[in-house]
């Protein structure tokens, strides 16, 4: 089973949002997050590789869609004027970047920032 996430970022006065299949909890996403993709240009790096089966610590490593021929077009990140929540029956965890700090929602929560994640031991 996947855990499936919404990575989205505020970039260019609009939010960018991709889709990312595998990996979606906190104990591997949060720290390549807060440790790896923490500056801006990192960030919209990330983002502009469009959807992924999962992200990993250098974008080489990342497993986007079109590194297996898959159209870039059809998997862009979707762009909008602000950040939405998903169906959470699709989606378990969101992440957002909002230009200072990331932010998560798990399910229905409200948007907290990643930075208070513990993972559990």
């Amino acid at each position: 089973m996947s855990t499936r996430t919404i990575i989205s970022a505020k970039m260019k006065g609009m939010v960018y949002a991709i889709y990312c299949h595998h990996d979606g909890y906190p104990d591997h996403i949060a720290p390549l997050l807060l440790d790896v993709y923490k500056t801006q240009d990192k960030i919209e790096e990330l983002i502009l590789l469009g959807d992924t089966s999962a992200i990993y610590e250098t974008i080489e490593k990342c497993d986007p869609y079109t590194k297996r021929g898959e159209s870039a077009e059809d998997n862009a990140p979707e762009i909008t004027h602000n950040w939405k929540r998903r169906d959470c029956n699709d989606f378990n965890y969101q992440y957002f970047w909002d230009g200072q700090q990331w932010l998560f929602v798990y399910k229905e929560s409200a948007l907290t920032p990643l930075s208070t994640w513990k993972e559990d031991k």
